[in-house]
């Protein structure tokens, strides 16, 4: 796990997930073996039959959180929190893990940025914004209101070897001053037609159908 200085351009990267083949310091993960003789079959989100999907996501958010608000249920007291899904998935029986770099960049009203923090991770991805912003920007002077982005990147090097650049979908949920809260999709920026979604169509006797 690797650190950047914390400058107005630049937070620290975190934790590494969910990777598959290594990397440095990086566990293997399992992956199952499928049945003996079991199809497969592959959907292309290539923009010709299936539409591609953005590379980039985008979400306003408010960084300090909705005043007085104790955040969404379930949380431990987050106030914004994003998920986000791959475009390529493995669904066969054999689920290997299809990793990527979610690459982060901040925006603040005045539209300066801040970048830095990455996370690589699996298809399915979850995370608190709060959590990320947590003691970072203080004496930065980053404003109440701003946005995100997150980019997905092929980097083999912090990744590990089945790291790729995959198109996303992703959703925010935001909690506002303990009243409700509110889920919004997530923006989408730039298009990746190179995504696959394979699976086992199943046989006659397979007890999957």
């Amino acid at each position: 796990m690797g650190t950047n200085p914390l400058t107005p351009t630049a937070i620290p990267n975190q934790g590494v997930a969910g990777n598959a083949g290594g990397g440095a310091g990086l566990p293997a993960v399992a992956v199952d073996t499928p049945f003996a003789g079991e199809a497969t079959a592959t959907l292309a989100l290539n923009g010709a039959m299936y539409d591609g999907c953005p590379n980039i996501l985008v979400a306003s958010f408010e960084p300090a959180g909705a005043p007085a608000s104790p955040g969404i249920p379930g949380t431990g007291g987050s106030s914004n929190l994003i998920s986000i899904a791959s475009c390529s998935q493995d669904l066969t029986e054999a689920n290997t893990p299809i990793i990527t770099k979610y690459l982060y960049t901040f925006w603040n009203a005045d539209e300066i940025s801040r970048t830095g923090f990455f996370e690589c991770a699996d298809s399915t991805y979850t995370r608190s914004l709060d959590t990320v912003l947590s003691g970072t920007f203080a004496g930065l002077g980053f404003t109440s209101a701003g946005y995100v982005t997150i980019e997905s990147i092929g980097d083999t090097t912090i990744c590990g070897t089945r790291a790729r650049k995959v198109g996303m979908v992703g959703v925010k949920a935001s909690a506002n001053g303990g009243a409700y809260v509110r889920g919004t999709n997530m923006m989408g920026r730039g298009v990746n037609n190179a995504n696959t979604i394979t699976y086992n169509p199943g046989t006659p006797d397979s007890f999957k159908r």
